[in-house]
């Protein structure tokens, strides 16, 4: 739904996306307490895209859940809190609301009448930050960037200066702190001595550089091949021949000095148990000719230390059409162009290299299509595919 502000005494067009909506589908503006809102005019334009234009004129400020109902299927769907309804020109949000004290950081704000603005900077006590890189993106949302290396700590106020000689001040808006290690969770909390553990840690203020470590007494394991993802900083772990017991986990930041964060006896170091990689195919073994059947394919191990390149092989008639959709990883488990098909003897066999499968049952998944050929012309035409799995231990 576009857009997600509006102003009190606004005529304001929206556009409601979703699906299934019908010709007759009635939009509207509901909120707890209030009469719901009507469109003055509406244009239906697909099953998944509405048009409307509402008077917000003498309508209260704050959030609106945008509404479509269906009649004839007697339904309806609601976008909660989707529209704010704002009554001047100014800021209402910001984020992220925290930053560190080290380098730049990039905010976003939400609010009203940035397509007036002058500029906008972050105030304490005096001092001010002027934004930099400004990028007014809608009259509603903007990007900005603040260098805030070396400032000090607290909640700072975001004060916008517009075109017309107007300001408006949004108090402790962001909180600048120094931006200390903090561990929040990790997977898996213990691993064998006898090989690799690929261990996932999430926390506050993870950044390149940020080194993983298992530390006991003047003991230290360093974590090798760190890499940064969407989910947290994976470290991989080879603690060979280590002493079997709790381990405190731990990340050191090289920028700063002194700052680690560490969890005290988190990992346990147990007698490395060999690989022991297994596999399983959900999905029909009979299917429709003429139509994708769709097969989860699920990998895992069961030992305590990473199991390292397992070739997996599919087997499959070789008239039976196939595609893979492989899980997506930093590094990738398995990459699209290590996979190779062979036929041989009317009977075709996909190889994929598995590069690691993580240690204490963490599964892989990804996803086998298979389509068998309409061979006779008749839709409702079933038959029994054999196919399976070899996985090499």
């Amino acid at each position: 739904m576009t857009p997600e502000v509006g102003s009190v005494d606004e005529q304001l067009e929206m556009t409601f996306c979703g699906a299934q909506f019908e010709a007759g589908a009635i939009p509207s503006l509901r909120r707890a307490g209030f009469p719901e809102l009507f469109p003055r005019d509406m244009t239906f334009i697909a099953p998944f895209e509405l048009r409307a234009l509402f008077d917000l004129t003498g309508v209260p400020t704050g959030y609106w859940n945008p509404t479509v109902f269906n009649p004839n299927l007697q339904s309806s769907v609601s976008l909660n809190k989707g529209l704010l309804v704002w009554d001047q020109i100014g800021m209402w949000d910001v984020y992220p609301d925290r930053v560190g004290n080290l380098a730049t950081s990039r905010l976003t704000i939400l609010g009203n009448g940035f397509y007036g603005l002058d500029n906008i900077r972050l105030q304490l006590d005096g001092q001010s930050v002027v934004g930099t890189n400004l990028e007014v993106i809608t009259d509603e949302k903007l990007r900005v960037d603040f260098d805030l290396a070396g400032q000090p700590q607290g909640e700072w106020a975001l004060v916008a200066d517009f075109a017309d000689g107007s300001q408006d001040l949004l108090s402790e808006a962001v909180r600048v702190e120094t931006p200390l290690l903090r561990i929040v969770d990790y997977s898996p909390r213990k691993g064998g001595n006898t090989g690799q553990v690929r261990v996932l840690i999430q926390g506050d203020y993870l950044r390149d550089g940020v080194v993983a470590k298992l530390r006991r007494g003047a003991d230290e394991i360093t974590g090798g091949e760190h890499g940064l993802t969407r989910d947290g900083l994976v470290a991989t772990f080879n603690p060979d021949m280590a002493a079997p017991g709790a381990w405190d986990l731990v990340l050191a930041n090289g920028q700063v000095p002194g700052d680690e964060a560490v969890r005290a006896g988190g990992f346990t170091v147990e007698a490395g148990v060999a690989a022991q990689p297994w596999i399983r195919i959900v999905g029909e073994a009979m299917v429709r000719t003429g139509q994708p059947a769709f097969y989860r394919v699920v990998m895992g191990n069961r030992s305590n230390v990473d199991a390292l390149v397992v070739p997996v092989t599919h087997g499959l008639p070789e008239d039976v059409a196939w595609s893979l959709k492989l899980p997506q990883g930093n590094p990738p488990v398995v990459q699209y162009n290590s996979v190779r098909s062979k036929v041989k003897d009317g009977k075709r066999a996909i190889l994929l290299p598995v590069t690691r499968l993580p240690a204490n049952q963490q599964s892989v998944e990804y996803q086998l299509t298979l389509q068998v050929p309409d061979d006779d012309g008749n839709p409702m035409t079933n038959r029994f595919i054999q196919f399976g799995a070899v996985l090499e231990k």
